[in-house]
């Protein structure tokens, strides 16, 4: 049936090769492909592991792919061939296998079960190399174990003359590693 109208009830009618007809119902409703947007590729930090991989939560990139619709699903493979087939998707979190690596998305409608497969390239950043400063010294004229440090004055030897890199100081390990509270 060609140009069908969804929810039409269409009757077929066939006859064998012996002229014998018979008739059936067939009910069917179309559907279009899921829309979707071409992922941009998913970029995440090294877990400083030098390994050039990390574990990553590729449910981030669903809602771009998906633009939001809530009637599809998404999943992801290894292979075009996997994901074309829907069999063996990819375990979340996922650790890539090599940097710059593709997978594919599969994304389906949740209710007439057409899919679409796009490819998405996972790239891992390496952090950007830091050296340990030195000391910063403050001589301590009135002896009340407080000074003033301008930390900024470190950030070359810190860089080691690396661009595009902003530095911040923070008071603990912990809030550095979460950008919490930095030092003004």
């Amino acid at each position: 049936i060609i140009n069908g109208t969804t929810g039409t009830e269409y009757s077929v009618a066939y006859t064998t090769a012996v002229n014998c007809s018979t008739t059936s119902v067939v009910n069917f409703s179309s559907a279009v492909l899921p829309v979707i947007q071409d992922p941009t590729p998913f970029q995440v930090c090294d877990d400083n592991i030098d390994d050039s991989s990390t574990e990553m939560d590729l449910n981030i990139k669903n809602s771009e792919i998906t633009i939001g619709n809530s009637n599809y699903a998404v999943t992801y493979y290894f292979t075009l061939e996997e994901a074309n087939t829907g069999v063996t998707p990819l375990d979340l979190p996922y650790i890539n296998e090599s940097n710059h690596q593709t997978i594919y998305v599969r994304v389906e409608d949740i209710t007439y079960g057409c899919f679409v497969t796009t490819p998405m390239e996972l790239i891992v950043q390496s952090a950007p190399a830091a050296n340990t400063p030195p000391v910063l010294e403050y001589c301590d004229a009135d002896a009340d174990g407080f000074g003033v440090f301008t930390l900024t004055e470190v950030d070359s030897e810190i860089t080691s003359g690396q661009t595009g890199l902003v530095i911040t100081y923070h008071e603990t390990f912990s809030d550095a590693e979460n950008n919490l509270f930095p030092i003004i």
